[in-house]
C-alpha cells in the first residue's frame, strides 16, 4: 500500500485560459493526502484544445512529507518539481452550472518528477528522489475560469540510495 498515492488535489486558479478568452495559462496552488502530504504550486498550460479533447502539461513546485521507513509516521521531507501531462474531454452540465460551474473535465495523467529528500535520521546526506505515477482527475471549471480540482492515482517511486544505510 505505500507504493500507491492517493492524491486529492485542489486548485484554484487565477485563469484557466483555454477554457476562456482571457490566457493559454493557468496558475493556481494545491494540496495533496495520502501516501505523502504537502503541496505546492502548479503552472499549467493547453498544448492542445479541440472542441471536445483537451490536452494539457502542468509543472509544479511541491513540497511534501513521506513515510519512508514505516507506514506509521511521516519521517522524511521531500522537494521536487513534477511535470504531469493530462487529456480530457471538456463538457458541461446544467446541473454544475446552477452551482456556479459551467465545465468540467474529466482526464487521465501521466506525471513525473524528480526531487531532493531529507530524513529525519539524517540531516546531513540528501538522496535524490524520482516518481512516475498516473491516475485520473476531474476538474470543475467557473465561468470565471477558476477551477477545482481533484485526482486519484498512484506510482511508484525509487531513491538514489538505500535509507537502511542511513541510519
Amino acid at each position: 500500500m505505500k507504493k500507491y498515492l492517493l492524491l486529492l488535489l485542489c486548485c484554484f486558479s487565477l485563469y484557466a485560459g483555454e477554457f476562456g478568452e482571457r490566457s493559454n495559462i493557468s496558475l493556481g496552488v494545491y494540496a495533496n493526502t495520502g501516501a505523502s502530504m504537502g503541496g505546492g504550486v502548479e503552472l499549467g498550460f493547453s498544448l492542445f484544445q479541440g472542441s471536445l479533447i483537451s490536452l494539457r502539461n502542468s509543472i509544479s513546485f511541491e513540497s511534501k512529507a513521506s513515510k519512508l521507513f514505516n507506514d506509521k509516521n511521516f519521517d522524511s521531507q521531500i522537494f521536487g518539481i513534477f511535470d504531469k501531462l493530462s487529456l480530457g474531454i471538456l463538457t458541461g452540465s446544467t446541473i454544475a452550472s446552477s452551482i456556479g460551474f459551467e465545465y468540467f473535465r474529466p482526464y487521465v495523467y501521466l506525471s513525473g518528477g524528480y526531487g531532493l529528500l531529507h530524513t529525519k535520521e539524517n540531516f546531513t546526506q540528501t538522496l535524490q528522489y524520482w516518481e512516475v505515477s498516473a491516475g485520473i482527475g476531474h476538474e470543475f471549471i467557473s465561468h470565471f475560469g477558476h477551477t477545482l480540482f481533484f485526482e486519484l492515482g498512484g506510482g511508484v517511486d525509487k531513491l538514489t540510495s538505500n535509507p537502511a544505510t542511513l541510519s
